[in-house]
């Protein structure tokens, strides 16, 4: 009885305790993405689509934009804003790539947001297809009458880096968020040595249930 007792006591506890960690690690964590050095990307992984979100100070695309010669308007002032958007648009699609295997797969959508604070957010959209089987076999674990499918492994290479100068720890932070199965696959701090990482698509299970509606990345402030 007194041990049930104490252990009924002590869950209050450790709910707090359990809140202020995560509260914590919030706080580090957004502290840290003002790090001018630092650019944060987010990939979402989709049954049928991959969306990259990266965000950077405006400083660091200036400083990537002038290493490839494209000379950007200084886009802080209002009246710039809607002539820059257009190039940042353009410089998007070379600040990253993606790769399926040996296939390099095209973003058939870019936007650029203008956000707080002098960040700037690229979001870049992949549309996938189905596995291909020629190149690895699916790989089923039955179940009842369900299957899992496996798909080739995506390859996020951050090209910007090597536009930018090597005297300074610029890094780019990877968070790879599995919004199919709702659980982050990996994190890593990628850099001029190290520019690339693989990704490991979700695993699809098929069953003789209907299919749930997928769900949107949160949009970017």
């Amino acid at each position: 009885m007194q041990t049930a007792k104490l252990r009924n006591e002590l869950r209050p506890a450790s709910r707090a305790v359990a809140f202020l960690i995560f509260n914590f690690a919030l706080l580090v964590s957004t502290a840290f993405a003002h790090d001018p050095l630092e650019i944060t990307a987010t990939v979402y992984l989709h049954t049928n689509r991959i969306e990259l979100r990266a965000v950077m100070t405006r400083a660091t695309i200036l400083l990537a934009a002038d290493h490839q010669g494209v000379p950007l308007l200084d886009f802080s002032i209002p009246a710039e804003r809607d002539e820059a958007l257009p190039m940042l648009r353009a410089l998007a699609p070379g600040l990253f790539t993606l790769a399926r295997g040996t296939n390099l797969l095209t973003a058939t959508e870019t936007n650029v947001i203008l956000g707080a604070e002098d960040h700037v957010g690229f979001n870049l959209t992949f549309p996938l297809g189905q596995p291909e089987s020629g190149k690895r076999e699916s790989e089923k674990a039955e179940t009842g009458t369900q299957s899992v499918s496996a798909f080739p492994l995506f390859t996020l290479h951050a090209r910007l880096l090597a536009h930018l100068p090597a005297q300074d720890p610029y890094g780019v932070s990877v968070t790879v968020l599995d919004l199919v199965n709702n659980k982050v696959l990996d994190q890593k701090l990628l850099n001029a040595q190290n520019p690339s990482t693989e990704i490991a698509p979700p695993q699809t299970v098929t069953t003789n249930q209907p299919p749930i509606a997928p769900k949107s990345a949160p949009i970017l402030p």
